[in-house]
């Protein structure tokens, strides 16, 4: 498997190859830290730099310093790792069901860990100044939940309720409040959350929506087929229709699609 680094002129500036067996990668800067079965190794261009042992089966991660946090799904333990050397620094249970499944990310200084579980889903704040469980609250006429992303004040998910109705969806991570929710009744891409908007993807009409990080509200709908259409009729090798895979947003106003047909793998750069 590759991971590759564009610039913005999607100029290649750097590739890696690691081994298909591994579970993922996190990029920090010009490095890379590759999870396997049994050890995490950071490397960069000139080769592996450390390389720590650590049993993983499905793991999760975020980096806040110079410390990455792991937590995994079938052991319910957090593992926080010493980025300069690898060292392990602390291990702590978060979970003692066998069932879990997690999400991780850093809010600030907190890394909020979101455990999902057959009876409900709970919010387990870590302080990274003592590595300790600071606080742990569970959601309110939750049954599932996928974490979109976080501002400095909510977190945005999509979510099924008691009921079995979707929903997309922000949430004081605070006090787990619902700030707003939307019925979500597209299957769409994983919403996107920026500092003022969340992007919606209907990849089935290419319809990008922009709703208002406060209210929900839907701000503006813009079709991204016409653009990617009129791409792909000036390209003779991409003869089968593209489907939009991905949308990631960019500091300057721009979005990059990542997009297929049967044979090609590309990227759109979209003013």
């Amino acid at each position: 498997v590759i991971v590759e680094k564009y610039n913005v002129q999607m100029d290649r500036e750097w590739s890696y190859k690691y081994e298909a067996d591994a579970h993922g990668v996190a990029v920090i800067d010009d490095h890379v830290l590759i999870l396997h079965n049994d050890r995490i190794d950071m490397q960069d261009v000139s080769g592996v730099i450390w390389s720590t042992p650590v049993v993983l089966q499905a793991p999760h991660w975020a980096a806040h310093g110079n410390r990455l946090y792991v937590v995994d799904d079938a052991t319910g333990i957090l593992t926080i790792v010493e980025l300069n050397r690898g060292q392990i620094l602390k291990t702590l249970v978060v979970s003692e069901s066998p069932s879990s499944q997690f999400d991780i990310a850093l809010v600030g200084d907190a890394m909020i860990i979101i455990n999902q579980q057959a009876d409900g889903v709970t919010q387990i704040t870590i302080d990274t100044q003592t590595n300790t469980i600071h606080d742990q609250a569970t959601f309110g006429n939750v049954r599932s939940l996928t974490v979109c992303g976080f501002t400095d004040y909510v977190m945005v998910a999509e979510y099924t309720d008691l009921d079995g109705e979707r929903y997309l969806g922000a949430f004081d991570f605070r006090t787990l409040a619902n700030v707003w929710q939307e019925p979500l009744s597209i299957d769409s891409l994983p919403a996107i959350v920026t500092k003022k908007f969340v992007l919606l993807m209907d990849p089935q009409s290419t319809t990008l929506y922009q709703l208002e990080l406060t209210t929900g509200a839907i701000h503006s709908g813009i079709s991204l087929g016409p653009i990617i259409d009129a791409y792909r009729y000036t390209q003779a090798s991409l003869t089968d229709p593209i489907r939009i895979t991905a949308i990631m947003p960019l500091p300057n106003q721009a979005f990059l699609v990542a997009a297929t047909d049967r044979s090609h793998y590309g990227f759109f750069y979209i003013q």
